[in-house]
């Protein structure tokens, strides 16, 4: 299949450092078609996120989307630099195995909200997140990817 991402020897879509994205924003989102071969990982694997300083995924990501052992969704959000990342899970078997699914973050900095959508179905929320702040800061995204940079997460989405 053309454009299959097999999550080995961290594969992933570099978007690029230090590039002028998510500043000033009062909201941000990330969405994927993700068909996944195995939805147990050993930890855990990335479906994108953009991060200021650090690893993608990790709490310093201005925004990312993941999956957990128990197929379960984690998404991440914060809105300055210096805040800890906001973490929403969703329930276990939120996703099964050989079947596609269209999958939406959205942190809402302005109505201070976090949600999860499985094929435009809200699967979580959080109605009071915490954020900091209403709008991300004006930093320059330094470590941005698509798809998973992590070697242990390999063979598990089409």
């Amino acid at each position: 299949m053309p454009g299959q991402f097999v999550y080995a020897s961290a594969q992933c879509v570099n978007l690029g450092t230090n590039i002028p994205v998510i500043q000033s924003c009062a909201g941000t989102t990330i969405s994927a078609w993700v068909n996944f071969t195995n939805v147990a990982p050993a930890t855990f694997y990335h479906i994108g996120a953009m991060s200021i300083g650090g690893s993608p995924g990790s709490t310093n990501s201005r925004i990312s989307l993941q999956l957990f052992p128990s197929a379960q969704l984690s998404l991440t959000g914060r809105s300055t630099d210096g805040e800890a990342g906001h973490i929403m899970n969703s329930a276990s078997g939120a996703v099964i195995a050989n079947t596609w699914y269209h999958l939406v973050g959205v942190n809402d900095l302005a109505a201070d909200t976090q949600a999860i959508y499985v094929n435009a179905v809200l699967n979580t929320s959080d109605p009071a997140a915490g954020f900091a702040a209403a709008t991300t800061a004006a930093t320059a995204v330094s470590c941005a990817a698509l798809g998973a940079q992590d070697p242990a997460n390999a063979d598990y989405m089409n």
